[in-house]
């Protein structure tokens, strides 16, 4: 910085000149790039040089193309459709836990205590209805069926992975008779 304010003054002007410049010349290159005249300048002056663009963004989409190709060719694997069947069923088991759990507080829970047979004399049925303090067992029951439901689920996608481990690596179907 300048020792006087004049000092100053004159130094700031100068940085304003040559940011201005700066600003006109970026200007100036940004609108010669996106005018087309330009391309077409170069194109009369370098023929060869634009043949060569076009080929290698031919190759390119060339590559782009073989491989997409090959890609879809290619023979899903054992482990692939494995993965693909345990993220379905993890992703439908999900949505089926969110459906459930959104129902719960709607569903009409009603217990009825007798022996069942309304024809029988003396036989009397009277509706008993979850009181806020029971709903613990509710929440209990409800998590005792997820629990069952989960084991169940994993013990046949378990028994399933197995099966296809066995075709995979033995060659033939695993010596039981249902799978």
């Amino acid at each position: 910085m300048g020792a006087t304010a004049a000092d100053t003054k004159r130094e700031i002007d100068e940085i304003r000149k040559d940011v201005s410049s700066a600003v006109s010349e970026l200007r100036a290159r940004v609108t010669r790039a996106l005018s087309p005249k330009t391309y077409v300048e170069y194109a009369r002056e370098n023929p060869a040089a634009i043949i060569g663009v076009g080929l290698a963004g031919l190759s390119v989409a060339g590559v782009v193309l073989a491989r997409s190709v090959a890609q879809s060719r290619r023979p899903v694997t054992a482990s692939e459709r494995l993965q693909a069947g345990v993220a379905g069923a993890a992703e439908s088991l999900a949505e089926g836990a969110q459906r459930a759990w959104a129902a719960v507080p709607s569903l009409p829970v009603e217990v009825r205590v007798g022996t069942g047979d309304a024809k029988a004399k003396g036989s009397e049925t009277k509706p008993l209805a979850l009181q806020p303090r029971d709903q613990g067992m509710f929440k209990r029951m409800l998590w005792g069926g997820l629990v069952a439901v989960m084991m169940a689920g994993g013990g046949l996608l378990a028994r399933r992975a197995s099966a296809t481990i066995w075709r995979t690596a033995m060659g033939e179907a695993p010596p039981t008779k249902n799978i």
